[in-house]
């Protein structure tokens, strides 16, 4: 088997937050990831699965506390009733 031609099969990765309070929140993450590693124990591939969730969360807050001048930021002005709907929704649930 030569590593250069392993490639993964991502069937579904669903992300599911749900706010506790105001700048607290609860995320799952699901994923039907093929690895294609079967030779790999199991418990390794969770462990390796659990550090691949933390740094995907971890990135996303550094983008997140960068968010100033990118292109998400231009997007909120230009359509800015698109996202007062999810800022709403997040008010009226607390």
């Amino acid at each position: 088997m030569n590593p250069a031609n392993l490639q993964a099969d991502f069937n579904y990765i669903v992300v599911r937050y749900d706010p506790i309070c105001v700048g607290r929140g609860k995320l799952t993450l699901v994923m039907d990831i093929d690895v294609k590693v079967d030779f790999v124990p199991l418990f390794m591939l969770k462990v390796v699965c659990k550090k691949f969730c933390k740094d995907l969360v971890q990135k996303v807050l550094k983008v997140s506390e960068e968010f100033k001048g990118w292109i998400w930021e231009k997007k909120m002005k230009e359509k800015p009733e698109t996202f007062n709907f999810f800022k709403n929704s997040i008010a009226d649930y607390f």
